[in-house]
């Protein structure tokens, strides 16, 4: 069993939105799902032997100069403990 991680692509589509207009149909349909931002950005992987960390790591705007970058969530993964936790 494994952890499925994806996210938006960094730099196309516009800026896109933190959560669609239809939320709550998107998390009825995934209740499995621990956190979602659709705006623009990548995910910052830390391998240890012991553990993983992952960084959501979010734009605030590809369409204008001078955007910034935050860390919208941050999970752990540890070995012999199945799933994630938040960080």
């Amino acid at each position: 069993m494994g952890t499925e991680f994806t996210c938006t692509s960094v730099a196309s589509g516009g800026d896109g939105a933190e959560r669609p207009s239809d939320w709550e149909t998107y998390m009825k349909a995934n209740p499995h799902m621990k956190h979602f931002d659709g705006r623009r950005g990548y995910l910052r992987v830390e391998l240890g032997q012991e553990n993983a960390q992952v960084d959501f790591r979010t734009v605030s705007a590809i369409t204008k100069p001078d955007g910034t970058i935050s860390t919208t969530a941050s999970f752990v993964m540890e070995v012999g403990s199945p799933g994630l936790q938040s960080a």
